[in-house]
């Protein structure tokens, strides 16, 4: 019996190497913080089609140059005109916010996709931080698993507009 257990043993200590390069890479993101740091509004640019994300991001740019005008511009009725474009701009953001508001999109959902589509072909396995906390999830070998919180949040924020 001894005999066994040593041998049970010794297979267990030499297929730990082997275990930790063939097992799979498992990851942690918490989607509060992802969410938080990102903001609601951007997490819905996921869902937009790519021809909308470029005219928001073309407006947000005009908008930007337009009140740098305004702030520079010293001449009364000019900076009246200019004040109206602004407000014509923060129009249209406005009312694609509000369209996009009533899709009913779900903040966690577009988040969780995000993180899958970029980290899903290196993490097969990538775990909500907030399982873990909640202790609906045990996790054996725990500071094996990698916090791609940071990564996560860089990558989108370079993303998302």
């Amino acid at each position: 019996m001894n005999r066994m257990l040593v041998a049970i043993a010794a297979c267990l200590m030499a297929a730990h190497p082997l275990y930790a390069e063939s097992a799979p890479r498992i990851a942690q993101v918490d989607l509060n913080r992802v969410q938080n740091e990102l903001g609601y509004q951007r997490l819905f640019m996921a869902n937009v089609h790519p021809d909308v994300k470029a005219e928001i991001i073309k407006l947000k740019q005009s908008l930007d140059t337009l009140l740098l005008e305004v702030v520079r511009e010293e001449d009364e009725s000019k900076a009246t005109l200019l004040q109206a474009r602004v407000n014509s701009i923060n129009n249209k953001l406005n009312t694609i916010s509000s369209a996009m508001g009533n899709r009913g999109v779900d903040h966690r959902k577009a988040a969780s996709k995000l993180v899958a589509e970029r980290f899903g072909s290196t993490y097969p396995l990538i775990i909500d931080s907030q399982m873990m906390r909640g202790h609906q999830l045990i996790v054996w070998n725990s500071k094996d698993v990698v916090d791609i919180t940071d990564e996560v949040i860089r990558t989108l924020d370079s993303e998302l507009p």
